[in-house]
């Protein structure tokens, strides 16, 4: 059977910090927390669409994006709202999009946050342009020089984990390779070549961009430099994690 290669919200994905484990809903539209030695719900926080990625936990703080175009910061312990931010600002709607009402803006990445900013992207239609934004991790607001919004107009899809460098970010491309821009500033310096995975998963470590699955027919995660340059593909596989030592990769019935 073929594979969707947008397939990332099968099952909900997790996080954990101490002793709660969080996950977004795309079925219930919620942010939620459990206990993890118990299972029970600690608490539930409801956006106006689906969360499609996991949160982000930092400094005790839960960030995350729903479809409805907006990303959330609340308080890790209570799951009280600190902030929200949306991108689109006032020219933000909801649309009818598979059964449910969305925002053309939607946030599709993770909300990446580190020095004390948080970094999402908002928007999956090229043709209504994507947002690329860098706000306060405390307040929500861009106050600083760092603090950014870009506007990306029919320049592709940014759908998947964002990864971070000292310079660059990284960003999966959904149906198209994955992009790379300035940290500093949010412009676009670049596209991986054709050849590259598509979808949704990336992975940095040790100088090297792992990033896919791209083979509709099974999966292929491609292992690439920096800039984009082709180094090795590996087969069979839809996720990896890495340690010192060793790689890890899931395929469709193993580890």
């Amino acid at each position: 059977p073929l594979v969707h290669r947008l397939a990332y919200d099968h099952a909900y994905h997790a996080t954990a910090a101490g002793d709660r484990v969080y996950y977004g809903s795309s079925a219930e539209h919620t942010v939620n927390c459990l206990d993890a030695y118990s299972g029970k719900e600690k608490w539930v926080f409801f956006t106006d669409g689906p969360v499609r990625f996991a949160p982000s936990i930092h400094d005790g703080r839960v960030y995350a994006g729903s479809d409805d175009g907006t990303a959330y910061c609340l308080d890790a312990s209570t799951g009280k709202l600190i902030w929200s931010h949306t991108a689109a600002s006032e020219k933000n709607k909801l649309v009818p999009n598979d059964g449910r009402l969305v925002s053309p803006w939607s946030i599709r990445s993770s909300v990446a946050v580190d020095a004390g900013t948080a970094y999402f992207t908002s928007g999956f239609f090229p043709h209504e342009g994507v947002y690329m934004s860098a706000v306060d991790a405390l307040t929500g607001r861009a106050t600083q020089s760092r603090h950014w919004k870009q506007y990306h107009l029919n320049k592709g899809s940014f759908q998947g984990y964002m990864l971070l460098s000292d310079s660059r970010i990284y960003m999966p491309g959904g149906r198209s390779t994955p992009f790379y821009f300035d940290r500093r500033t949010g412009k676009r310096l670049g596209q991986f070549a054709k050849g590259n995975g598509m979808g949704s998963f990336a992975l940095l470590a040790d100088n090297r961009i792992v990033h896919g699955p791209a083979d509709r027919s099974g999966g292929v995660l491609t292992e690439a430099g920096l800039s984009g340059d082709k180094v090795a593909s590996h087969t069979d596989a839809l996720d990896m994690i890495v340690d010192a030592r060793a790689m890890f990769l899931l395929t469709s019935n193993k580890v």
